[in-house]
């Protein structure tokens, strides 16, 4: 015969949350494309169906009516036989309040007299299920301030000067003389070479009017 009984509404509620927890985790878990300098914390996937596990541990005293995973933390209503309360769970390595294994467990609303049961449910996952650690990378300096490598097949990059002079690398002092013979440019400036040329003619005429002066009448 087959059996027709419908499963219960929690039962569905139960397998949607786990569904849907799973889901968000696994988009939070995955690391960013940048991020900061410091090593950070995430959840796993796995956190999902480990609370709704913790949960289950804790009914009838508790049960969860929904929650929603972001990248480091936890947003939930757990519900007790009296009323619904807000819970959130984030990190227990950074924790202010009260830690339960791996988690640090805040009530915004204040704590309810049932909580050592749920903190007791909570406590009994290890931190390596619960948590992933995104190594911290090396800091960057501000961009812009890091200057592009030199290209080798740059003139730029040649040791050669806009003089014409080849520099010398790596001299020893007693190459010194060398070094500075060979950054000596081997043509003469142009207005220099002018200057020397028009005394040379000045001077010949010279020459040649002081002879044709001491010629005989």
């Amino acid at each position: 015969m087959l059996d027709r009984r419908q499963p219960s509404p929690h039962a569905l509620a139960s397998v949607g949350l786990v569904a849907g927890l799973w889901t968000a985790a696994t988009v939070a878990a995955d690391p960013p494309p940048t991020g900061p300098d410091h090593a950070q914390r995430v959840l796993l996937p796995s956190a999902a169906p480990r609370l709704q596990a913790a949960l289950d541990r804790a009914a009838p005293s508790w049960r969860l009516a929904s929650a929603h995973i972001a990248r480091d933390r936890v947003d939930a209503l757990v519900c007790s036989v009296a009323r619904c309360h807000r819970l959130h769970l984030s990190d227990a390595q950074a924790c202010r309040a009260a830690v339960a294994g791996p988690w640090c467990v805040v009530w915004p609303d204040g704590t309810p007299p049932a909580a050592d049961t749920l903190l007791r449910a909570l406590a009994t996952d290890a931190p390596a299920a619960i948590w992933h650690v995104i190594a911290a990378r090396p800091a960057q300096p501000p961009v812009g301030l890091v200057p592009p490598p030199a290209d080798p097949t740059s003139p730029a990059h040649d040791p050669v000067t806009a003089t014409g002079a080849r520099l010398v690398t790596g001299q020893t002092p007693h190459d010194a003389p060398a070094a500075v013979a060979a950054a000596t440019p081997t043509d003469a400036d142009p207005l220099l070479r002018m200057l020397v040329l028009g005394l040379v003619v000045g001077f010949a005429a010279l020459l040649v009017l002081r002879g044709l002066g001491a010629k005989p009448q």
